[in-house]
């Protein structure tokens, strides 16, 4: 186990919640980038990979997400339930 690793488990224990993986942690962050409107180019940069790459690995969306992007682009309501 990496220092990382062992650094997220005790801080997870710490307060009481279910273990958070680097992974995990990674995605994390990239869906907030990506919910604060950074473009593909710059969250690709960050984490130090390809467009095609960051899309493929770390980036699932959520029906939020989804409901959001249809609402932007006026499309009306999202019939997508999962």
């Amino acid at each position: 186990m990496t220092r990382t690793h062992t650094y997220l488990k005790e801080a997870c224990e710490k307060i009481g919640i279910p273990r958070i993986g680097t992974h995990a942690l990674r995605r994390m962050v990239v869906d907030e980038y990506y919910r604060g409107g950074a473009d593909i180019g710059t969250v690709a940069d960050q984490l130090g990979q390809s467009p095609e790459t960051a899309l493929k690995y770390d980036r699932r969306s959520t029906r939020p997400d989804r409901a959001r992007a249809v609402a932007l682009a006026g499309l009306g309501v999202p019939t997508r339930t999962t």
